[in-house]
């Protein structure tokens, strides 16, 4: 069964991006949306100039002022575009039938996959101060990106919860998922010259990172409840 969450937010994605409109305005509404992606990655959000993204897109500035009231607007929904793909390609793997420790290695894989196909997103896991300014200017929708990154812990957290042993407190669950969660996210904001481990080389690394949940080194709750010890079953 596909997680609520997931739904949710791809629904608020595309209720954000696609509008009711004809087919004409939509594709004029992609072309601006690809062709502002690109200036905010070349530029960065503050040096991005609306008329260079309306003559890439081959429209008027004023049209992409009647789409997007604003250049932060605007940027949250090219952000949003990126992430489209991501939470469609999430929902086979939570429809599935496969064992939980399988779909958390897709999940995990199309988590870094996704950071390379989404260059600006992985900007702003990164903190950058350009997209952070911008998301401060457009305050009506800063929380729409929040949403996006919690629905990801969210969903980690799910199958985090479905791979280990029932008796695991609330409290370690959480613990695990952040841990794994900064795992990915940590590999995913190294910068290549830094990174040990190659491209070809990341099923072996999310097969490392998931020992510990499988059912040799699953986690057990503490009696306390305070806290919890990774005891090997036999």
């Amino acid at each position: 069964m596909v997680d609520q969450p997931l739904i949710d937010v791809l629904t608020s994605i595309k209720q954000l991006l696609w509008p009711d409109e004809s087919v004409k305005r939509r594709q004029k509404r992609r072309r601006i949306l690809s062709a502002a992606n690109q200036q905010f990655l070349r530029n960065g959000y503050r040096k991005a100039s609306i008329q260079e993204i309306a003559t890439a897109s081959n429209v008027s500035k004023g049209l992409i002022y009647l789409y997007f009231p604003s250049k932060a607007e605007l940027l949250i929904q090219v952000l949003a575009f990126e992430s489209e793909a991501y939470f469609e390609q999430l929902l086979p793997v939570f429809a599935s039938q496969d064992a939980p420790i399988e779909r958390l290695r897709q999940f995990l894989d199309l988590g870094i996959k996704h950071n390379d196909a989404s260059p600006l997103l992985a900007k702003l896991r990164a903190k950058d101060g350009d997209l952070q300014f911008a998301l401060l200017e457009a305050d009506t929708q800063k929380g729409a990106m929040r949403d996006y990154l919690q629905t990801e812990i969210l969903l980690l957290e799910g199958l985090v919860r479905a791979t280990l042993a029932p008796e695991v407190a609330a409290s370690r669950l959480r613990q695990l998922t952040s841990i794994l969660y900064d795992l990915l996210v940590g590999y995913m904001l190294l910068p290549d010259s830094l990174r040990k481990t190659g491209r070809e080389e990341r099923s072996v690394m999310i097969d490392y990172v998931l020992t510990g949940l499988t059912p040799a080194g699953r986690f057990c709750a503490s009696t306390d409840g305070k806290a919890t010890q990774m005891v090997a079953h036999p």
